[in-house]
């Protein structure tokens, strides 16, 4: 959702680009393209592209149990068949409400497992039996037997075996790979995956991992089925035709397979691949597969020839329908490399964790999915069976950070869009730039499945937790807006949208990021929706609804809030006096000399205000203070012009008013005022030089004091001979330099007869400098 300020479209740029509000000023929070509704949450009504809400249709809940629901048919009675993951089951929801048709086989290791609990409770029967009456038969029989022989004999050691010779590395793989989709095989029903139907009411199940599909008959008993085996162990996709054929895609080798009406199984083609994800028979009586790795669509005609319809971009082609002359795919590409069979793996490890609710493993599961995390949806148009070559193809939806899990027919000539993460429905309606709808936004985080009939879309499968909720014919719906911060405190004034029909707007506004019972209730503005005041109070976050009633005529397509919020104090940080920033330790004899003083600062406003800059400076003891600026300071750093004042001790102020984006009554000050700033622009003297020869013959000292009117002397140097030759540092009588009064001795050493030049230079703490020379007389 936006903010725009009402002002010029340059102010409004600078906001953009700053992030910030400005609090002087009247602001829009407006929302108007579906990007910005689809922030929101969507209870039961639709986001239409470009940006529209609009009424949709309510949704029941049904509990199939299972923690994921994986696939939705039509059941041939009436009703829907639901096929459901840990634990794995077929369900017939009809009138009279849920029935499972079919539970998953257990595997090997589930039924090792029973057997040993059989035997556990057997034992425990014995023992029963023993505390009964065992106990004389143990006394007269184990102990004799193993006198009478056993002890002493020593078993043969059996004869050393040959030694295999070493495998080929390529055979090795092989077995190996061999053994796993064995041990896959003999793996129990984690999930049934998918769902086909024939004309003769057969309902036909795929499972994961252990390759089997289930006939389940109709008017049998419940649990009623025949066993069919694949030779691979993922099911994917399962279709029927006409003849009773039923076609199903597996894992991970990539093969369709053809199960007979008696139960026969055949290999219809090896694609090489490592997945067939996706089955749809098309009206002629040819076969379309989508793979997953090269993201393949394969035609296979009436005659048994397979040709590639296309290569398509993503790695894997999920979904195959038809609908209005057109052939629509869903595909998905992961972010990354991308390994199927880890993939898979993975997922069976997630999902035979999971609780029945789904609430144990679901972040598990979700990780595992999210390496599927861009997904598309095409069209292939038009789309006429036995002449796919003529077909012009183009991508018309992009699912961005989500992946797509299945395809239906919408009630015209678009699809439904399960949309994976997110728990959103997503409705693709065709023309000349085809549009998506955001149709559902369900509170489970993943749309799993979908299910249509004649009337269109009939259930959504759902997992994290699983369930199903099934589409009712009824329209209306809520929309519930993302929260807006206001940053801080604000004043809302008027709400208006375009729209049409009776929907309903309401707003709420409260101190926390998320809506608690501290919000203001839902209150409706004073007017219609051209504009009226905002009934909530003025706070920090503010939210609205909008209601639809059953009138499928109504919309909403453009929401705008004004509000003003709290100005807030500039502040003034980062301030430098002079060209180094002085440290709590320091030389005085590294400051520089600086009659012009740059200030440096940052002067900010948490609205992002324009802001008035003044600087001003005093001596100490002064009561008012003088502008060093003639005008306002429009960017740091300021120059401070010192030659001309008075020696002294004098501080700074910065001053910063955000005067010229309020009113006089809204405006605020913030200040810095410098800590004692030492102006001193004269030099120390060098006084009362005189020299002596304390050290007897040869050896000369020059002593004097140096001082400063407003400085301490930091430093005192010499140099005999000349002011280009080196200097060496004269001793402070007190051994320290640190007072603006400083008795020294310059040691000279040996010194020839003859007049000698001695140059002697003072530095104060300002920087400030004074060379004077003595002239030392030696006999």
């Amino acid at each position: 959702m936006r903010r725009i300020l009402v002002a010029s479209s340059v102010a409004g740029l600078a906001l953009a680009l700053a992030g910030l509000v400005r609090a002087g000023e009247a602001l829009v929070w407006e929302t108007s393209t579906a990007e910005d509704f689809r922030k929101g949450e969507l209870e039961g009504c639709v986001v239409a592209d470009p940006g529209r809400l609009l009424p949709g249709r309510a949704t029941s809940l049904v509990d199939v149990g299972g923690a994921s629901v994986f696939a939705i048919a039509a059941d041939p009675k009436g009703g829907l068949l639901v096929a459901t993951g840990r634990p794995a089951a077929l369900v017939a929801v009809r009138g009279a409400g849920p029935a499972k048709l079919l539970e998953g086989a257990p595997g090997e290791e589930e039924k090792e497992k029973d057997k040993d609990k059989d035997k556990e409770k057997e034992k425990k029967g014995e023992k029963r039996d023993e505390k009964a009456g065992g106990k004389d038969e143990e006394k007269a029989g184990g102990k004799d037997e193993d006198k009478a022989g056993g002890k002493d004999e020593k078993p043969e050691k059996p004869a050393a075996k040959p030694k295999d010779p070493p495998k080929d590395p390529k055979e090795e793989k092989a077995e190996k790979e061999k053994a796993e989709r064995e041990k896959m095989l003999k793996a129990g029903d984690i999930a049934f995956t998918s769902l086909a139907a024939d004309a003769a009411g057969n309902v036909f199940v795929g499972t994961f991992p252990g390759g089997r599909v289930y006939k389940v008959v109709p008017g049998g008993a419940a649990g009623a089925k025949t066993t069919i085996q694949l030779p691979d162990p993922y099911v994917w996709a399962l279709t029927t035709d006409a003849a009773g054929n039923v076609y199903a895609g597996t894992g991970p080798e990539g093969k369709v397979y053809k199960i007979g009406p008696g139960g026969d199984v055949s290999l219809v083609h090896d694609t090489e691949e490592k997945n067939i994800v996706s089955l749809c028979l098309d009206e002629d009586g040819s076969l379309l597969f989508g793979s997953a790795e090269k993201g393949l669509l394969f035609r296979r005609d009436p005659s048994g020839k397979v040709a590639v319809v296309f290569d398509f971009p993503d790695r894997e082609v999920r979904s195959i329908v038809r609908n209005g002359g057109s052939l629509w795919i869903g595909a998905n590409s992961p972010q990354k490399e991308f390994d199927q069979k880890e993939f898979a793996e993975t997922l069976a490890t997630a999902l035979a964790k999971e609780g029945a609710d789904g609430s144990t493993t679901t972040g598990t599961r979700d990780a595992a999915l999210k390496k599927l995390l861009k997904g598309a949806v095409y069209r292939l148009d038009p789309w006429k069976a036995g002449a796919s070559g003529t077909a012009r193809i183009e991508q018309v939806f992009d699912l961005k950070e989500n992946y797509i899990l299945g395809l239906v027919p919408d009630e015209e000539s678009g699809v439904y869009v399960a949309g994976g993460r997110e728990g959103r429905v997503f409705r693709i309606v065709p023309g000349p730039e085809a549009q998506a709808h955001v149709v559902f936004d369900l509170k489970e985080g993943q749309v799993l499945a979908l299910g249509a009939g004649k009337d269109g879309l009939r259930a959504i499968g759902c997992g994290g937790p699983g369930k199903l909720h099934l589409v009712g014919s009824g329209l209306g719906g809520t929309f519930l807006s993302e929260v807006h911060d206001a940053k801080v405190r604000a004043r809302f004034g008027r709400v208006s949208w375009n729209g049409a029909g009776s929907a309903k707007l309401q707003t709420r506004s409260g101190a926390t990021a998320k809506p608690d019972a501290t919000w203001s209730e839902w209150a409706s503005p004073a007017g219609d929706r051209s504009g009226g005041a905002v009934g909530c109070p003025p706070n920090r976050y503010i939210q609205y609804r909008v209601q639809f009633g059953p009138e499928a005529s109504s919309w909403v397509d453009r929401v705008t809030i004004t509000l003003l919020p709290e100005n807030q104090r500039p502040t003034i940080s980062e301030v430098q006096v002079g060209k180094k920033k002085r440290e709590a330790t320091f030389r005085l004899s590294d400051v520089e000399r600086e009659p012009v003083k740059k200030i440096q600062f940052k002067a900010q406003d948490p609205d992002g205000d324009a802001l008035e800059v003044r600087v001003f400076y005093r001596m100490e003891g002064d009561a008012g203070w003088i502008e060093a600026s003639e005008k306002p300071v429009d960017k740091p750093p300021f120059d401070w012009d010192t030659g001309r004042l008075p020696e002294g001790i004098y501080r700074l102020k910065i001053v910063a008013r955000d005067a010229p984006g309020n009113t006089p009554e809204r405006a605020l000050v913030a200040e810095w005022e410098s800590r004692p700033i030492v102006v001193d622009n004269n030099h120390p003297a060098v006084l009362d030089l005189r020299s002596e020869s304390p050290g007897g013959p040869g050896r000369w000292v020059l002593r004097g004091r140096a001082s400063d009117s407003a400085s301490p002397i930091v430093k005192v140097e010499f140099s005999v001979g000349g002011v280009g030759g080196p200097f060496s540092l004269a001793a402070a009588e007190d051994d320290l330099y640190d007072s603006k009064e400083e008795p020294f001795r310059c040691a000279l050493g040996a010194l020839a007869p003859g007049d000698h030049a001695v140059f002697v230079r003072a530095m104060d703490a300002a920087g400030n400098e004074r060379t004077e020379r003595a002239m030392v007389r030696v006999k």
